[in-house]
């Protein structure tokens, strides 16, 4: 199963990541079969990676349960959430401006990871996954800044809570949040898009966020990965 390929295909990666990329590059030519992670990943292996083998794309789960009751766009105390690091190939400077914008315009972020962020907003750190799930479903959209993935589970976990993705026009995001999601080119089209959104709009994006996360199921993942591996064996 392969996540992504970034360590050979992305720019944000340095040169000792490339060369232990390249180090197990030809195992994974070796293999007869492969799982990736997104239809985005089953390209890399090709085009980059050289693989000639079957690949069969498994998505992996959200990891958080819809409540029966999701909290409408007035009972959300953040208007933007992040949840992530902030290495290069997330887009930190975005993300700053974002936070910088958001604080400067009287709305409410915080940012989540398991070390805390050096940004100007809420930055718990290191918090339960219970925790997180009360914070996807106490805000109205989740900021997600990543120049590349190779999933993007984080904004997925978000759509379960009814948060709605604000997110680059990328080809993984595309094909991850569907059109349950909102773009943005520039930190400031994120501010406009939080401050101009109507409750009625905001709501069906909450809405087609939370179909779109019913996609991404763990069971569901185990089962495929099972089957295959049955039908390999036999």
């Amino acid at each position: 199963y392969i996540h992504d390929m970034l360590v050979l295909s992305s720019p944000y990666y340095n040169f000792i990541y490339n060369l232990k990329g390249r180090k197990w590059l030809p195992n994974v030519k070796k293999c007869d079969f492969i799982f990736s992670a997104s239809d985005f990943t089953a390209k890399d292996l090709k085009i980059r990676g050289g693989y000639k083998g079957e690949i069969e794309t498994v998505y992996q789960g959200a990891g958080l349960e819809t409540p029966e009751e999701v909290p409408g766009h007035e009972e959300r105390e953040y208007d933007l959430i992040y949840v992530g690091e902030m290495k290069e190939r997330k887009n930190p400077e975005a993300l700053r401006k974002v936070a910088e914008l958001a604080e400067e315009n009287g709305l409410k972020m915080i940012a989540v990871n398991r070390e805390e962020l050096d940004l100007p907003c809420e930055t718990p750190s290191n918090i339960s996954n219970e925790e997180l799930k009360e914070l996807y479903q106490n805000s109205k959209y989740y900021i997600h800044t990543p120049l590349m993935e190779g999933f993007g589970r984080c904004p997925v976990e978000a759509q379960s809570q009814g948060a709605v993705p604000i997110a680059l026009d990328t080809e993984i995001n595309n094909e991850i949040l569907a059109d349950a999601f909102i773009e943005f080119e520039e930190p400031e089209d994120v501010i406009e898009t939080v401050q101009t959104l109507s409750e009625t709009d905001w709501q069906e994006y909450s809405e087609a966020s939370i179909e779109n996360s019913k996609r991404f199921n763990f069971e569901e993942t185990r089962e495929k990965i099972k089957q295959k591996l049955l039908e390999i064996a036999e």
